[in-house]
């Protein structure tokens, strides 16, 4: 069995194994240049190609090396002396040489199962140990599967009958997790996709040792393979020393393309570059800029005129504008009914009432003409769960106070919450104003949420249309009646009179036309009640849907427009129907509703700006108000990604990945181009109004506090999310030597733990 390995010299062997990882390497950079290059944080094409050759040649070019070094001293050892009939110390070689597989495989998943511990319960543990048990056997008899098959090898001046077939096996497997990797959910499911990302490397490493194996028995290349010379070791060293140089110099700007290899293995390398412990490194173009101070991250929020960049965006924030009092008209909708439709994953561009070619929504073709179409509503976030609790209570994912260990979310996913007592709802707005309240939703998790909250009827159906009839038909004025159609979310189907085709993207079309369908009959149903003449109606959604134009499926955490761009359509009784181009926040529905039907005195409450304004062409755009803002959380509410689109550009921050994209959407719409690095002004302008965009009202209480007293201040702490805004509204309240500014402080320190919200 060691034959061919005892007749090696060390050098040798591990100047073959760097071979191998070296024409893995290329192999895996070409794999990730064909997929990834037209993706958008591409530059271009050549930069691209020179950093994952930097990056994925030399780091597979040493691995390859250590891999086969190690192999070649255990093979080399003691154990290796003893009999071949010694079973036990034959499974003892094998897995002393397998410890790097099993080690670099499997520290992912075993960091998941450690992380996730707790959480796991009974039967649930066991089942877990019992599958990573099982994997890590399964790579221990993998090992000696690859050592029997090698000893083959070694003893065969032929190639033996099985190795085409298992060349094409071991091919095939790193092609299924290599489009596993770019399909299954990215962006999401970290852990997985490393471990996917480990599987392919190794498969095609195998690929290639199995390659070269066969080229060595062949008379053109075996003598070259035979033989190492020192120019080989030159040429080596002037690759690995030219590509680390490109590496380094070229790395920032290049991020986030979806590929398999490249983007995992610098996050890998700046994780373990975190000094300061806050999540971020400086290293490789991450974010940091004070590797050694926790409290400078890109993750905090920037306090004002402090003269400190706490968030890392290269300057001190300034306070926002304050926004000037009302002087516009608001319709006078006091008393009408308000009919809220929202549906599950519905793209704007995918609706004919939109310019499909695709007659997608007639219905709501009809609806648009007597109504307000805004053609560019952009939803706050991804996730439904995040985006719809910021529909019905206008206010960005941050701001909304949540409970995530609630008893209500046992064995529930780690970004589930619900949302806690401090937060008002608009069920809870219109029900107090006497409005008889209504709910059918097709979706159970909103409920969970809290959303419900308010609703003195509320409906979880299948059938959301039919339970709509029925409160049109019986509902006394004035009434709230909330909608929820869930159809266009994955997994599409195909229904009947609406067969576009069998492609994903025409089922999702099928699923428009369906849901179009389903709101037809309401909206008929409502023309033809006592109800018709005053009756407010909004349309819109929480996200939308991508098809794989930024290298995905489906709405994981990317923030680009296939996902952002809503409909919103807002049918006011008396008023003349029109088009309105300008960007607007779905976020804008809890203000714009709040003061038409007048729930509040005062709705400038809401981080949303109302659309009576937009329409009376005083959109605030002051700084901290321009454009739409969208930001994604994950588990236990971490913020990762941040989105800021104004006329011309869309800046994306990703925390998660550390680095930024901006992309010039007059002449790159589709967001395929990342220019952040050719425009650093207005990267440094957009990433300054993106700063304090979700704390904007917030800001303005803490600059009339800064200019006041603190009692204004300790009247706005309801809204604080953040402890770093905690924290400067401590000091701000230290500053005042008053005996009130004591008295608020201590308050401030005494404050009781949010209450949960009772299940409505």
């Amino acid at each position: 069995m060691t034959t061919g390995w005892r007749e090696r010299d060390g050098l040798l062997t591990a100047v073959f194994g760097a071979r191998a990882g070296a024409v893995t390497g290329l192999l895996c950079a070409l794999a990730d240049l064909a997929s990834g290059w037209r993706s958008a944080s591409t530059e271009g094409l050549l930069p691209f190609a020179a950093i994952l050759l930097g990056v994925l040649v030399p780091l597979a070019t040493l691995g390859g090396a250590l891999a086969a070094l190690w192999i070649f001293v255990v093979w080399r050892g003691r154990l290796a002396e003893q009999s071949p009939r010694s079973a036990l110390r034959t499974w003892l070689l094998v897995a002393l040489s397998s410890l790097p597989l099993v080690l670099g495989l499997f520290w992912v998943p075993w960091s998941w199962l450690s992380e996730h511990w707790d959480g796991l319960k009974g039967d649930r543990r066991a089942m877990a140990v019992g599958v990573y048990a099982a994997m890590a056997l399964s790579a221990l008899v993998a090992v000696r599967a690859v050592v029997w098959i090698t000893a083959r090898y070694r003893a065969a001046e032929r190639l033996p009958r099985f190795h085409w077939p298992l060349l094409a096996m071991v091919l095939a497997f790193a092609g299924t997790c290599y489009w596993a990797d770019r399909t299954f959910y990215t962006g999401s499911y970290r852990d997985f996709h490393y471990g996917l990302a480990g599987t392919f490397y190794v498969a095609a490493g195998t690929g290639v040792v199995l390659l070269i194996e066969a080229l060595r028995r062949t008379k053109r290349f075996g003598p070259a393979l035979a033989s190492v010379r020192n120019g080989e070791l030159l040429a080596a060293a002037l690759l690995i020393s030219t590509c680390l140089l490109t590496w380094v110099t070229g790395l920032s700007g290049i991020r986030d393309r979806q590929a398999v290899l490249y983007d995992k293995a610098v996050l890998a390398i700046q994780n373990q570059t975190d000094f300061d412990g806050d999540g971020y490194s400086s290293w490789l173009g991450g974010l940091d800029c004070a590797p050694f101070d926790a409290g400078r991250s890109p993750h905090l929020v920037d306090y004002p005129g402090n003269g400190v960049d706490e968030d890392c965006t290269g300057s001190d924030a300034r306070w926002p504008i304050a926004a000037a009092k009302p002087d516009y008209d608001v319709p006078q909708a006091a008393g009408f009914n308000v009919l809220l439709i929202t549906v599950d994953t519905l793209r704007a561009d995918r609706m004919s009432v939109y310019g499909h070619k695709r007659r997608t929504t007639p219905n709501l073709e009809r609806l648009a003409r007597e109504s307000l179409v805004f053609d560019r509503a952009y939803a706050p976030a991804t996730k439904t769960w995040d985006s719809m609790a910021s529909i019905m209570t206008g206010l960005y994912p941050s701001n909304q106070p949540r409970n995530y260990q609630h008893p209500r979310l046992r064995n529930a996913k780690p970004y589930m919450f619900v949302l806690t007592s401090e937060t008002v709802t608009l069920g809870e707005l219109f029900k107090q104003r006497g409005y008889e309240t209504h709910a059918a939703l097709s979706l159970g998790m909103l409920k969970t949420l809290g959303l419900g909250a308010g609703f003195e009827h509320l409906q979880v159906s299948r059938d959301v249309s039919k339970q709509a009839i029925r409160v049109l038909r019986s509902a006394p004025r004035p009434f709230l009646l909330w909608l929820h159609y869930i159809e266009p979310h994955d997994a599409y189907v195909k229904h009947k009179g609406f067969d576009f085709g069998d492609s994903a993207i025409d089922r999702y079309d099928s699923e428009v036309a369906r849901v179009d369908q389903l709101i037809g009959t309401v909206l008929d149903a409502l023309r033809k009640s006592e109800h018709a003449d005053d009756t407010v109606v909004v349309v819109t959604a929480d996200h939308g849907e991508e098809f794989w134009e930024h290298g995905g499926e489906h709405h994981t955490y990317k923030l680009y427009e296939e996902i952002l761009h809503v409909p919103l359509l807002i049918r006011m009784p008396g008023m003349a129907a029109r088009r309105i181009g300008q960007p607007v926040e779905v976020l804008d529905l809890a203000p714009t509703l709040c003061e038409a039907v007048a729930l509040l005195p005062d709705c400038t409450s809401f981080d949303g700006q109302s659309l009576w304004r937009t329409l009376a062409g005083k959109r605030d755009s002051s700084f901290g108000f321009a454009g739409v803002y969208a930001e994604t959380k994950m588990k236990e509410g971490v913020l990762v990604r941040r989105s800021l689109r104004d006329d011309n550009y869309r800046l994306n921050v990703h925390l998660d990945q550390q680095n930024v994209e901006f992309f010039d959407i007059r002449v790159d719409p589709g967001e395929q181009r990342n220019i952040a690095r050719q425009r650093p002004e207005e990267v440094a302008r957009l990433r300054e109004q993106m700063a304090l965009r979700p704390y904007r009202r917030l800001a303005e209480a803490f600059q009339r506090a800064e200019q006041a007293d603190a009692s204004l201040l300790l009247a706005s702490l309801s809204r604080v999310r953040n402890q770093s805004l905690l924290d400067h509204a401590v000091k701000a309240i230290e500053r005042h030597s008053s005996a009130e500014g004591a008295r608020a402080l201590q308050k401030l320190a005494n404050r009781p733990k949010p209450s949960t919200r009772s299940e409505p």
